[in-house]
């Protein structure tokens, strides 16, 4: 097992020996450690945390995580400036959030005009619908 533990009376799942291996496949100076309750300090509540040991500096800390999980991995890839161009990230972010709006924007179309179309459709001659009466209109 490749996972620092300061202290082997905490319980190593298979999951977070299979994110340190991802982690290490990934670049192999990074190692997921676990910081057992005694060893953290007073306002450190993440248990979990990644340190790269690269080959010509001294270590240093990545970050804290809640979990050894995809999330971690994900937090990871997604920081790596060498391997990922943050450019285009964010113009991905933005046509995503571009499309969302477009698809609510049709969305809330379609609907005022189901609301419309029931309204002209009815043979009544007060229609109320969210409140709203409609018979004072005609």
């Amino acid at each position: 097992m490749s996972i620092h533990v300061p202290r082997q009376d905490h319980f190593i799942t298979e999951r977070h020996m299979r994110v340190d291996e991802l982690l290490k496949g990934y670049d192999p100076g990074l190692e997921l450690q676990f910081i057992p309750p005694g060893s953290r300090g007073p306002l450190d509540t993440k248990p979990w945390r990644v340190v790269h040991h690269p080959g010509n500096a001294p270590s240093y800390i990545i970050g804290y995580y809640d979990d050894a999980d995809e999330r971690l991995l994900a937090r990871i890839i997604m920081a790596d400036n060498a391997k990922t161009n943050v450019l285009t990230e964010l113009d991905a972010l933005n046509k995503a959030r571009e499309a969302i709006k477009r698809a609510d924007e049709q969305a809330a179309m379609r609907e005022a005009h189901a609301k419309a179309a029931a309204v002209f459709r009815s043979p009544k001659y007060h229609y109320k619908m969210d409140g709203v009466d409609f018979g004072e209109l005609r």
